[in-house]
């Protein structure tokens, strides 16, 4: 799960992402809706009025565990790889996703990339 808190006008919007290895269902998310608005109401964790939205993430949202990035073989990824002192672009397919490294395509070779050295990932939208 992820979530963010952010100020709109005189409320708050706390947004909160979830999503599992094998997808999820909207009866799930609204499941998960009740019970977040619940314990946030019974517990006053917000006080001020605010705005619940329970979703999953769209390609919009970086990637951050290995499933994810399994979820998407073949499609085109963007990372933000650590390379020492520095860090640098890398775009490519996904080819594959173990638990400890992701292998992009890259022209006519592939690369393995350590997760614990991917700084950002976001998937490219087809358009």
């Amino acid at each position: 799960m992820e979530l963010a808190l952010r100020p709109q006008g005189r409320r708050r919007i706390l947004e909160v992402f979830a999503d599992t290895e094998d997808g999820i269902t909207a009866d799930t998310l609204a499941a998960l809706s009740r019970s977040i608005g619940d314990m946030i109401d019974e517990n006053d964790w917000i006080t001020d009025a605010y705005q619940l939205v329970v979703s999953s993430p769209g390609l919009d949202r970086p990637l951050h565990h290995p499933w994810q990035y399994r979820r998407h073989l073949g499609r085109t990824v963007a990372l933000t790889v650590a390379d020492g002192d520095q860090t640098r672009e890398v775009t490519g397919k996904i080819l594959e996703a173990t638990d400890e490294q992701l292998l992009v395509s890259l022209g006519e070779g592939a690369l393995p990339v350590p997760f614990e050295r991917i700084r950002h990932a976001m998937i490219q939208a087809i358009l």
